[in-house]
């Protein structure tokens, strides 16, 4: 961490997410899911809705990529309330697009009698 984010708490839920991400992309999951779960926890504590829904998003999406279903659709989830109480109802729609599938209710199942 260099100097100048240490202490500047307006700043460290993004190298938090850097870290997250950059976790994922070398396949370190647990530092990745550490590093997730620091971002959007310092990013709701400081009250900046749009980076604490951005963390979930990218969670979400990181849950979905390792077929993590009920994970992945609770933390989309959360993105598209948090991106829609900041007032980013064109973003949320976009998400809920994008995760149709995700975010549908289960399908009815049907047991043979």
């Amino acid at each position: 961490m260099k100097p100048c984010t240490r202490q500047n708490v307006n700043v460290r839920h993004y190298e938090s997410l850097l870290e997250a991400e950059l976790a994922a992309l070398d396949g370190r999951r647990s530092i990745a899911l550490k590093h997730y779960d620091i971002s959007i926890l310092l990013a709701g504590r400081q009250g900046f809705i749009q980076d604490q829904a951005m963390a979930h998003q990218k969670l979400g999406e990181f849950h979905l990529k390792s077929a993590n279903m009920q994970d992945a659709e609770y933390h989309v989830g959360e993105a598209i309330k948090l991106y829609e109480e900041w007032g980013a109802f064109q973003k949320a729609h976009h998400i809920k697009v994008k995760h149709e599938k995700l975010l549908a209710p289960p399908s009815e199942i049907l047991v043979a009698t």
